[in-house]
């Protein structure tokens, strides 16, 4: 079955170039950026190993406090079975799949969207978030 375009892509705009999903590695962590589904806002996850000391803990624990991610962190969760449009990723030869996903998004007061245009807005593009983040293409 095929999936139904997401609302956003129905507005014109620079995102209809644009992937609506990047794995990448970044500091030796599985990294992913993703769209929302509806509004097309980003969010950003990192997958940690279960080596990792914040495996599984939450993201009010203090453990996360010194790490600084836009708006705080939003989402704490093993990976949702989808690695192709899901949080989860899909691993190397030899790798694990079994990580734990923290998140963050662009979804909090002033931040921007696509969907942010019908009300005459317009917000940063992913290669603006790449720079600003240091993601690889």
């Amino acid at each position: 079955m095929q999936r139904e375009e997401p609302p956003f892509r129905k507005i014109l705009g620079p995102w209809n170039n644009e992937p609506d999903r990047k794995q990448f590695e970044a500091f030796g962590l599985v990294c992913l950026m993703r769209r929302h589904e509806h509004s097309g806002h980003w969010c950003g996850y990192v997958g940690l190993p279960p080596e990792h000391p914040a495996y599984k803990k939450s993201y009010y624990d203090d453990i996360l406090d010194n790490i600084k991610v836009h708006g705080g962190f939003t989402y704490a969760a093993l990976c949702d079975g989808d690695p192709v449009n899901g949080i989860c990723h899909v691993p190397k030869v030899g790798e694990s799949d079994e990580l734990y996903w923290l998140g963050f998004d662009f979804a909090h007061a002033g931040d921007l969207s696509p969907s942010s245009l019908q009300y005459g807005v317009s917000f940063p593009v992913f290669c603006v978030l790449k720079t600003e983040y240091h993601c690889q293409t």
